[in-house]
């Protein structure tokens, strides 16, 4: 082989190489969540006029980033919400120190909330008492067992944090036998989500009891017109429908363990039966 001839074969077998590096890089680039962690499958909401009836935002997953969540509360009451629902795992284990300190800063945001607990709030309890939701609903309290009436919406928080028990028997005889309004919108609010096109990670996960309790909410809020499941959970923030029923889940504030970068959602309720959801990226 003459030396020309060595040199342009040898020019060949680097340029190939170079193509299939390049396809690795960028498979492995496109797959990767690091490089995915701005995505979102929320679209900005096109502005409704005239000036909406109601405000308010969805908090999840603090998993106790304080400081990510004093910056989402202060957001938020400057943005005039009237208040923040936080859809659980508001903190690591939900040893009583933890819930303390997520309280503290909850009230000293002066912005009013509500919250129920996610999976991580009822570890600690669970261990160490045998009632799952005790060190929460002492610390942070939850209006479980009522229907909470604004002008143009109606909300029910739901607990279903826990994965092998699912929803206590006294929730679920109040959501069987709720009364709920015939116009506004309703929002339905709890943790765990209860439907999702790309993930399996649901209430009722591997829990044959637990799905069947998922299939009656859903049957029941279908046939009573709501207008949205909000939850958490996921660590990143999506929208779905299904049955004409919407889902939304909001991606967490933490700064860790966060498929995307810290954010929550900002709802916003219109007469005509319109309302708005959009996600603020925490700053």
């Amino acid at each position: 082989m003459t030396a020309c001839k060595f040199q342009l074969m040898k020019k060949k077998v680097f340029l190939i190489l170079g193509l299939i590096f390049a396809v690795i890089l960028g498979v492995w680039g496109f797959n990767n969540p690091r490089n995915q962690i701005q995505t979102s499958l929320i679209a900005p909401t096109p502005p409704i006029s005239p000036k909406p009836l109601l405000t308010f935002s969805v908090i999840g997953d603090p998993e106790s980033d304080l400081d990510n969540l004093k910056k989402a509360l202060a957001m938020s009451k400057n943005n005039g919400d009237k208040f923040t629902v936080l859809v659980g795992d508001l903190t690591h284990v939900g040893a009583k120190k933890e819930l303390k300190e997520v309280k503290q800063v909850l009230d000293e945001s002066s912005l009013k909330y509500y919250a129920v607990p996610g999976n991580h709030d009822i570890y600690s309890a669970k261990k160490l008492t045998g009632n799952p939701t005790q060190y929460f609903e002492e610390i942070i309290g939850s209006p479980y067992g009522e229907v909470l009436v604004y002008i143009g919406a109606a909300l029910l928080l739901i607990d279903n944090s826990d994965e092998e028990l699912g929803i206590s028997a006294k929730q679920m005889e109040f959501i069987k036998d709720s009364l709920l309004p015939d116009k506004g919108h309703i929002f339905i609010f709890l943790h765990i989500p209860v439907y999702h096109p790309d993930s399996t990670y649901l209430m009722g996960y591997g829990n044959a009891y637990v799905s069947k309790q998922k299939d009656e909410l859903l049957n029941k809020f279908h046939n009573a017109s709501v207008s949205a499941f909000f939850s958490g959970h996921l660590h990143h923030t999506s929208i779905s429908e299904k049955d004409n029923l919407k889902f939304y889940v909001a991606g967490s504030v933490s700064s860790q363990r966060n498929w995307q970068t810290p954010r929550f959602l900002e709802v916003e309720v219109f007469e005509e039966g319109k309302f708005s959801v959009d996600e603020v990226e925490v700053l």
